[in-house]
């Protein structure tokens, strides 16, 4: 998947534009109060009491800005009393410091996207103190597992984590699951989104919110957990049902394998028989 070049990743990996494809699509979005490039001031003092400051190009280069103070938010790994405060002016220069910088080493998509911060008012969730995301990971336009985090999920590197049919997950290792959570009760509503929007692409991780709003996109994931080994999860067993979930995808979407292979990638003598990612044609952009 490193070496996909479709001309529609960048889109769907920009944290900002691909709020433009949620929204042709019927989807709702956190709303954008404010955005700009780098050195652009940050206009502190017009911002929402609360709301979060992010870049569009990478993962976890988000800030929290809650009455006055502003913190290093990530991915809210970080428990808040141990998050790093910020001055404005730190806070300033950090956020210039993320768009010089290429979030792209194992991550080709990022790298086109013109970089943009923006601030987003946060969201509630609909039944929990803190809000959950629901990541769905959809091949061919058809969900085959999901699983649920949190800030304090992540905190004590447990999940709960579901097939389609609501079924926990088994894995043979690694993570800590919680298998008897049961699944929301908005179960369906999310299943159908997620595939509104994961439909026509051969794979792609749909991160949404159940919010007092209703459901809420969050991102479009190409590459879970970077695309690393033992990735997204230390079950070899339940990484290959994946695997085949997609491979299955890309065979019925009928794909010719390597159309969008990187030409260097094709040099090297790459194997291309494995599944790319999205396969659509270039002119099927959201902005149509």
């Amino acid at each position: 998947m490193d070496r996909d070049r479709h001309p529609l990743l960048p889109l769907l990996a920009d944290k900002r534009r691909v709020k433009d494809w949620a929204r042709i699509r019927g989807v709702s979005t956190a709303p954008v109060v404010w955005e700009g490039q780098r050195d652009q001031p940050i206009p502190w003092d017009d911002l929402p009491p609360s709301c979060f400051v992010k870049t569009n190009h990478g993962s976890g280069w988000n800030l929290r800005y809650h009455d006055g103070q502003i913190t290093l938010f990530q991915d809210g790994k970080v428990p808040e009393p141990q998050r790093r405060v910020l001055t404005r002016a730190s806070a300033q220069a950090l956020v210039d410091r993320w768009l010089r910088r290429h979030f792209s080493l194992r991550e080709w998509a990022y790298k086109p996207i013109p970089r943009r911060v923006f601030v987003e008012e946060p969201l509630v969730d609909r039944t929990a103190d803190e809000l959950q995301d629901y990541r769905f990971y959809v091949f061919a336009g058809k969900v085959m597992a999901a699983n649920v985090g949190s800030p304090s999920l992540r905190q004590r590197c447990q999940v709960a984590a579901w097939y389609a049919d609501g079924r926990p997950w088994v894995l043979t290792q690694g993570l800590q699951l919680l298998v008897d959570r049961p699944i929301p009760s908005t179960w369906e509503t999310l299943k159908q989104t997620a595939e509104i929007l994961g439909a026509g692409l051969d794979f792609v991780r749909v991160d949404l919110y159940d919010t007092t709003d209703g459901i809420v996109l969050g991102e479009m994931t190409l590459y879970p957990e970077a695309g690393g080994p033992d990735t997204p999860t230390a079950c070899p067993v339940f990484n290959q049902w994946l695997a085949d979930c997609w491979r299955d995808a890309w065979q019925e979407l009928g794909w010719v394998p390597g159309r969008w292979r990187s030409q260097r990638g094709a040099e090297r003598g790459t194997d291309t028989s494995t599944p790319g990612r999205l396969r659509l044609s270039p002119a099927d952009h959201c902005d149509r």
